[in-house]
């Protein structure tokens, strides 16, 4: 990847999406469930597109292809990404993310502009993947909501 001049914060997600997989306790595991996928650019900040010019084309992939498609940004900047309506939500939050510098990414999701969950990550220059398991009460707060998911590269 090409992050550019002396880049901050070079962070590339190449897969913003809430996973439909249950856990499963003793009983089989339920068919997945619907996907939510980054569906419209909210803000961009300095965050910018590997190609094109919106950011969420490059992070609703079904499969992550963090080297032709992920966002990155050369500044300590925030973006937000709106994500698919769902009809019943996964309880997985998955990305990847990765910093030339090893700066971090503090990761949240949001409904109807309410804080739902919260992770910060110190990134590493290889591609990690992150999986994050939401709680009941976590899940109940995105029911019918507007969902979005907002990144912040930090120092």
């Amino acid at each position: 990847m090409i992050f550019g001049a002396s880049p901050l914060a070079s962070v590339s997600l190449a897969s913003v999406s809430l996973a439909g997989e249950k856990l499963a306790g003793a009983t089989p595991a339920p068919a997945p469930s619907p996907v939510g996928r980054a569906s419209a650019d909210i803000r961009r900040g300095g965050w910018r597109p590997s190609t094109g010019s919106a950011l969420y084309p490059m992070v609703n992939e079904a499969e992550a292809d963090a080297n032709t498609s992920y966002i990155r940004t050369n500044t300590l900047s925030t973006c937000e990404i709106a994500l698919g309506t769902m009809t019943v939500p996964g309880n997985r939050m998955r990305y990847k993310a990765a910093s030339s510098l090893g700066n971090g990414l503090v990761f949240e999701l949001l409904s109807d502009g309410v804080l739902v969950a919260s992770w910060a990550h110190s990134l590493t220059a290889t591609d990690d993947i992150y999986s994050h398991t939401l709680t009941p009460a976590q899940m109940a707060m995105m029911t019918g909501g507007y969902l979005t998911a907002r990144m912040t590269a930090t120092q």
